[in-house]
């Protein structure tokens, strides 16, 4: 087994992101990401707070975890959980709120496409996505 303990070596190793990877990104939710955030039944919700890093797993029905208010703002709904509060306790001292049937689910190759006018994704993508993802994520 080698470690990889350089910048250095880390890039060497994995090579330079394609555009799949770094064009996804974007500073609003998307139309693409809308239909996709909503219709999830899951998701995690992590913040960073004094105490460290908090996760808490959220789940329900499509279409009723999370909603989207606007092209900034996912809302979800508050379910009393474990009682540890770690989660809100992070937002209310980091007062996040102050930085700002069957849905149609895009696939990665529309949300790719999407996203980069074209140039990225589309059919193509999807049709050759469970080949790339046997090879490289099992």
């Amino acid at each position: 087994m080698k470690f990889l303990e350089t910048l250095d070596g880390l890039h060497a190793h994995y090579g330079t992101p394609k555009a799949a990877s770094t064009r996804k990104e974007a500073p609003r939710i998307t139309p693409e990401y809308r239909r996709l955030i909503e219709a999830s039944p899951f998701c995690g919700f992590a913040t960073l707070g004094l105490d460290g890093m908090d996760c808490s797993p959220r789940g329900d029905q499509p279409g009723q975890l999370v909603r989207i208010l606007d092209e900034v703002t996912p809302a979800m709904p508050d379910w009393r959980g474990n009682d540890r509060i770690d989660t809100r306790r992070n937002i209310i001292r980091a007062r996040l709120w102050e930085a700002h049937g069957s849905p149609d689910v895009p696939t990665a190759g529309q949300i790719l496409a999407a996203m980069t006018a074209g140039d990225v994704g589309g059919a193509r993508y999807d049709a050759e996505w469970p080949e790339r993802a046997r090879k490289s994520m099992w």
